[in-house]
Parts: C-alpha cells; sequence; structure tokens
C-alpha cells in the first residue's frame, strides 16, 4: 500500500492504483472518483493537519507517502519522521528565490520589476495561476488594495507572447530526462476560467505557431530539474516566445498533466516517478512515444449551481458528490477527450454537462 496526499489527488491516486498499488487516499477535496480508485480514504481540512494524518498513516501501514499538488512545501517536516517518495529544493517554491537560481545559472526567464511593458502581478508562493493578473504599465497602486503589492507575497514581471508548455520530467538527482511536452492551458474562457487559472493540458505538444525549438526545450526543462535536485517526477512551465525560451516554474511533484499524460503515452506516471526515485530505472534510458492526442479541461462553475455527475462517465474526472453546491468561478470538474480534435470534443462535452448535469442553486 502506498499514502498518496494532496489538496486534489484523485489523477495521482488513479495512475498509483493503475501501477497495481493498493492506496491510501489523503484529501482535502474527496472526489466521488478518487473514492473509486482509493482503497481507504481519509479528509483534511487545513494543510497543517495533512502532516499528521499522512505521519500516522504510514506508520500504521508501514509504507511510503507521495505527496502531489498543494502538499509540496510540506515534504521536509513529512519526510523527517517516514519515507516520502520525492525531493527537491525548496527554493523553487518561492518564486523571487527560484528566478535568482535560474539568474546564476543562465536560464532566461520573464524580467523582474521592468520598467514598461505589459506587466504581470503573481504571488510569490502558489500555483495553478490563482493570484496571478495584469498590471499597468505604470504600477500605479489603488490605496484600498495596497497589500496586493507587498513584496514578501508577490513579483511584478514581464508578460511574455507566447505558447505556454508544461514539460514533464523524470529526475534522480544526477540525471534528468524530458519525457513529454504539453501545451498548458489557462484563462480558458470557455471553462470560466478567469484570469490565467489553470485550465488543463493537451498532451503531447505537436505544433506551435510560434516555431517551437521542441529539443531546445527538453533541454532547458532537464536543466532546471537538476539544478533544482529533483529526485522523481516534476512538472517544469515555460513560455516559448518568437525568439527564445523562458522559463515560469517549476513544480516539484507530479503534474497537473498526469491525465492527459497517461491518457496519450498509456503508461502510469506515478510508477515512473517511484521507479526513478528508488533508482529502480534512470531517467536516460525512459523512450517514450504518444499513441494519441489526449486533454484535460478545467471547467469552473459558471454561477451558484448544483452538480449532478455519476463518477462512472468517462468523459468527467473530479466528480464532485451528487448535488453538491459550487459558488461562480470555483473549479467544478474535469473534462476528458481523446484523439484529433480533442478542445472540440471537450465543448461538446461542456454543452452536455451544462444541459444535463448542472441545476441552478
Amino acid at each position: 500500500m502506498v499514502v498518496v496526499a494532496g489538496i486534489n489527488a484523485r489523477n495521482a491516486v488513479r495512475s498509483a492504483r493503475i501501477s497495481g498499488y493498493s492506496v491510501c487516499a489523503v484529501a482535502k477535496y474527496c472526489d466521488e472518483d478518487l473514492k473509486l480508485y482509493s482503497d481507504e480514504y481519509y479528509r483534511f481540512g487545513e494543510i497543517n493537519e495533512a502532516v499528521n494524518l499522512v505521519v500516522r498513516l504510514c506508520e500504521e501501514k508501514n509504507t511510503f507517502a507521495v505527496l502531489t499538488t498543494g502538499l509540496e512545501k510540506l515534504l521536509r517536516e513529512v519526510k523527517k519522521k517516514v519515507e516520502v517518495a520525492g525531493n527537491f529544493n525548496r527554493k523553487c517554491l518561492d518564486k523571487l528565490k527560484f528566478y535568482r537560481e535560474l539568474d546564476r545559472a543562465g536560464i532566461v526567464y520573464p524580467e523582474l520589476e521592468p520598467d514598461a511593458g505589459k506587466l504581470i502581478l503573481k504571488p510569490r508562493f502558489g500555483g495553478g495561476g490563482v493570484g496571478t493578473s495584469f498590471l499597468g504599465a505604470n504600477l500605479d497602486v489603488d490605496d484600498s488594495d495596497k497589500s496586493k503589492y507587498d513584496k514578501s507575497k508577490y513579483i511584478v514581471q514581464r508578460y511574455i507572447e507566447g505558447e505556454t508548455v508544461s514539460a514533464i520530467v523524470l529526475s534522480n538527482g544526477r540525471s534528468a530526462k524530458c519525457v513529454a511536452l504539453n501545451r498548458l492551458l489557462s484563462g480558458w474562457k470557455e471553462m470560466n476560467a478567469r484570469g490565467f487559472l489553470y485550465s488543463g493540458n493537451v498532451t503531447p505538444l505537436e505544433n506551435s505557431r510560434f516555431g517551437i525549438d521542441f529539443s531546445r526545450v527538453r533541454r532547458i526543462s532537464e536543466e532546471v530539474a537538476s539544478l533544482f535536485d529533483v529526485e522523481g517526477c516534476c512538472g517544469v512551465d515555460m513560455v516559448a516566445g518568437k525568439n527564445e525560451i523562458f522559463t515560469l516554474e517549476l513544480n516539484p511533484r507530479i503534474p497537473g498533466s498526469l491525465d492527459s499524460f497517461e491518457l496519450s503515452y498509456g503508461v502510469s506516471l506515478f510508477d515512473l516517478h517511484v521507479k526513478v526515485f528508488e533508482g529502480k530505472l534512470t531517467p536516460e534510458k525512459i523512450n517514450l512515444k504518444p499513441k494519441r492526442v489526449a486533454c484535460r479541461a478545467v471547467y469552473y462553475s459558471p454561477g451558484r449551481v448544483r452538480a449532478f455527475i455519476s463518477p462512472h462517465n468517462p468523459f468527467f474526472a473530479d466528480i464532485p458528490s451528487w448535488g453538491e453546491v459550487f459558488e461562480p468561478f470555483q473549479p467544478l470538474v474535469s473534462i476528458i477527450s481523446t484523439g484529433k480534435g480533442s478542445l472540440n470534443k471537450v465543448l461538446e462535452r461542456k454543452k452536455f454537462l451544462e444541459r444535463l448535469c448542472l441545476k441552478v442553486a
């Protein structure tokens, strides 16, 4: 058995299950399909509650843990007490420190505190586009909202026009291998995603209007993973402009592109993560090829609604409880599609969802 823990751990729990593990899930959101894939599941409220819960379950079951979305910062604390499959340099969790390390290594990233141009305000901690927004070039501050510009919490960065790419990298601390490139979707209006909110992935990334040098993107992602001593799986987000590739962030755990990757490549990323971390598989020996195009899109609530979605419907994932109420713009469900025209299929399934599965609350 393995303990898999995260704010939303459904996709990692599923991946562990198809790898042959019995799974004890620990999550803030215990979706209906998470319950289907896990042997046991436990819910936590505040993030700090997860530490004691994960440690207790690992000790009771004499097993190890894998920490996923939202629990990366707990790695050091949990690792003091039980075995955790995964490791990384904590500097990557603070974007300001992250960019300083990139600067020392000569890896390009969007300029910080530029004097002019299209600018972005971004939280130093966290991910998924939460709290990220555009700024005017003069950085005028509204007196009623000065806390937004607290430099201990935020950074200001140049906005780069280009193709946003998410690389999946496996690393053992000595060598790293990019095993897939994904198109990163953010702020997708058809999914009711505001600003830069994470909206999903399409795997593999096959073409780009910016003429991306895929081999260079892969190489940069491997350099970033190695620079921050990643052991296991991670995601490196980049934006490829017309003349340069800019590194945005490192997610030092199994990334959100897990669903689209596994549907595309037909292998368990969880299994690869554990084997690389344990030294049973070296990254350079991994050679995978996609079998199909796949997409996972995150659908946000269009208003105050109740959701009625079967956990057995193959078009959807992260299924909420029957009749659960969602407020406007809360993440509600993931929409899954495969094959050519995967984005159009997502939009078709969105119509089905809104017509038959959502009711005004």
